[in-house]
């Protein structure tokens, strides 16, 4: 989790046109540990106090996209956890 922390920049201004509304969605093609989303999310989150944080990934995957046989029904809802051991933990 941590590389994935360090590699993660926001630029621009800290009010990035939010408006009132101040909500941001973070759309990742791949979701597999959640790491990165996980990462990205925390990182927005710093840098627009205030602001509610959503993430949505279009495909959700246990392991390499290369063994994917069959599409599932889409998932609204999930959790990404940081542990205590630094990995992330993605449900469902």
């Amino acid at each position: 989790m941590a590389d994935h922390d360090r590699t993660i920049a926001v630029s621009g201004s800290p009010s990035l046109g939010l408006g009132r509304s101040r909500r941001i969605t973070v759309v990742d093609d791949v979701v597999t540990t959640g790491a990165t989303l996980y990462a990205c999310v925390k990182r927005l989150e710093a840098v627009h106090t205030g602001a509610t944080v959503r993430a949505f990934a279009m495909v959700r995957t246990r392991g390499d996209l290369a063994q994917v046989e069959t599409v599932l029904d889409p998932v609204s809802d999930g959790t990404i956890t940081l542990e205590s051991t630094g990995h992330t933990r993605r449900e469902p």
